[in-house]
């Protein structure tokens, strides 16, 4: 009867996860699709492209990642650009530390899949009480999972290997400048957007070479510096 319930509560937990999920197929299939064209595109084999979304999974560090490899960008470089722009996933499990109270190899997969959609729909709704939490939360970060990697596959088996599309190249920096954009309009001040524009614009003149590494790593030291500042004046106040 315990093997039962338990199956039971499984395939609930299962099917709740999936009603959740279903919204994010309109936007991981779409883009896991874009990912896989632009992939094959810049000259890489086609099976390459599901199989680095099912290692990675993480949509905008894998297009940014992309532009570096076909720039010839160090291997390092890549590395320490991608675990910066991805260092924002680790706050995002400061607020999973209870919920997320499960064997060490689930816990790892759960912060493995913990990318901005997961976050997004388990922060926005309490821990479940009607199935098991952590089948649900598992269920749920396959299901996101799956159609990111099921995007790219699609990608891969059936769009062309090679086709000519005038501008190409010029996809992936208006794919980040309506990001960029998106985000501005969220701010409540430009005063960051404005530091990054500057230090972006020295560092490409300076050492246009090392331009992103050296970018990220002044402007998070400056916008660190002017956080404590700002802590420093309420405090003081």
């Amino acid at each position: 009867m315990h093997d039962v319930a338990t199956n039971t509560s499984q395939k609930s937990a299962a099917w709740e996860a999936f009603k959740t999920s279903c919204p994010i197929i309109f936007s991981n299939i779409p883009q896991g699709v874009l990912f896989a064209f632009l992939f094959m595109q810049f000259g890489y084999p086609k099976y390459l492209a599901p199989i680095m979304s099912l290692v990675v999974f993480a949509g905008m560090v894998q297009f940014m990642a992309l532009t570096y490899m076909s720039a010839g960008t160090s291997i390092i470089e890549i590395a320490l650009t991608a675990t910066m722009l991805g260092a924002r996933n680790s706050f995002y499990g400061l607020s999973f530390l209870d919920r997320y109270r499960c064997s060490f190899w689930k816990r790892c997969y759960l912060m493995f899949g913990l990318v901005d959609s997961t976050y997004s729909l388990l922060a926005s709704q309490a821990p479940r009480s009607d199935v098991d939490d952590t089948s649900y939360c598992l269920w749920l970060t396959a299901f996101i999972h799956l159609y990111w990697v099921a995007g790219s596959l699609l990608g891969a088996l059936f769009l062309p290997t090679h086709i000519t599309v005038p501008g190409l190249h010029f996809v992936l920096i208006a794919f980040f400048t309506v990001l960029t954009i998106e985000q501005a309009s969220k701010m409540e001040t430009l005063k960051p957007l404005g530091i990054t524009a500057v230090v972006a614009l020295v560092a490409h003149n300076v050492v246009p070479q090392y331009m992103v590494l050296s970018s990220i790593t002044v402007i998070c030291i400056v916008l660190y510096w002017d956080a404590k500042q700002k802590f420093q004046t309420i405090q003081v106040t």
